[in-house]
């Protein structure tokens, strides 16, 4: 999906649900797109703010937690020290640096193929699941030696 179009859809999402498209929410929804990142709250914030130098925190957090509970977004607990969030919401895994605190996405198939629709565990329909990764980067790799 083109970045206009995927902005575009996160702007009706969000108006209909009743929520003002502020500058600020704008210049949320533009950061996300197609971010790798995987930043928590605090970097969208610092990002923002450098555009906007009134944006408040809060109006971040609450606009990623809203985003997170349209399905937008995905709320990462990878790292216990802060929330991530992730605008990939397709099904994927991601690994974490130990040393520097890096998330990544974790490419291609690791457990083979799931059919969600037959998922089953004991009595319960699978309708989603995540795996987290630990280890470290090539970047603290190279540092170590």
């Amino acid at each position: 999906m083109a970045k206009k179009d995927s902005t575009n859809m996160l702007v009706d999402r969000f108006r209909a649900a009743g929520f003002k498209i502020t500058p600020q929410r704008m210049a949320v929804f533009q950061f996300l797109e197609g971010n790798t990142s995987h930043p928590s709250a605090y970097e969208v914030y610092e990002v923002v703010k450098r555009r906007f130098s009134t944006t408040s925190f809060a109006t971040i957090y609450n606009t990623l937690n809203a985003a997170q509970e349209m399905g937008l977004v995905l709320e990462l607990t990878l790292d216990p020290k802060k929330r991530h969030f992730d605008p990939n919401t397709s099904p994927h895994h991601h690994i974490l640096c130990m040393k520097c605190r890096r998330i990544d996405d974790v490419r291609g198939k690791v457990f083979g193929d799931f059919n969600i629709d037959s998922f089953e565990i004991g009595d319960y329909q699978v309708t989603g699941f995540g795996v987290d990764f630990h280890g470290v980067c090539p970047k603290c790799r190279a540092q170590q030696h």
